[in-house]
């Protein structure tokens, strides 16, 4: 059987008798169809009945718990986000303290640094001084020149 559509008010009119045979003819496996479909069909809602049941059983029993979870999550959060702004408080407090104290120590660091210069000052001219008052000893040139010479583990005999 051709399932094109006519195109012509002649060819509905031919094809028209065709397709009402064509269900009538069929109508007897449609109808059994029809009455196996109905027959299963209590026994489908029955078990999609139970399927939800069984579902919102299980939804009941898991979110209650979860209720309570959330409910301890929610307070923790609360006293995280408490703890977090105290924090940031205090860091904002240590922060204007250390603006407060780094001219300080900026000038103590400055003064430090200039002191060690002084020191290193000081010494240079010490050694300067000291080989030049060893130098000016007869002997000692030839003394130092030997400990120079010696192993560091090693001592004159």
């Amino acid at each position: 059987m051709d399932d094109e559509v006519p195109t012509t008010t002649l060819e509905l009119a031919l094809a028209w008798p065709t397709r009402v045979a064509r269900e009538v003819l069929l109508a007897p496996w449609t109808i059994q169809r029809v009455r196996r479909s109905l027959g299963v069909l209590p026994d489908e809602l029955e078990a999609l009945r139970t399927t939800l049941n069984d579902t919102t059983q299980v939804l009941e029993e898991t979110l209650g718990p979860l209720d309570g979870r959330l409910e301890n999550v929610a307070g923790g959060v609360n006293r995280l986000d408490a703890a977090v702004t105290t924090l940031s408080g205090d860091l904002m407090g240590l922060l204007g303290e250390l603006e407060r104290l780094l001219p300080e120590l900026s000038g103590m660091v400055n003064g430090m640094d200039g002191r060690v210069e002084r020191v290193e000052l000081v010494v240079s001219q010490l050694s300067d001084t000291l080989l030049a008052v060893a130098g000016a000893v007869p002997g000692v040139r030839r003394a130092v020149r030997g400990a120079r010479a010696l192993p560091a583990d090693s001592t004159p005999t």
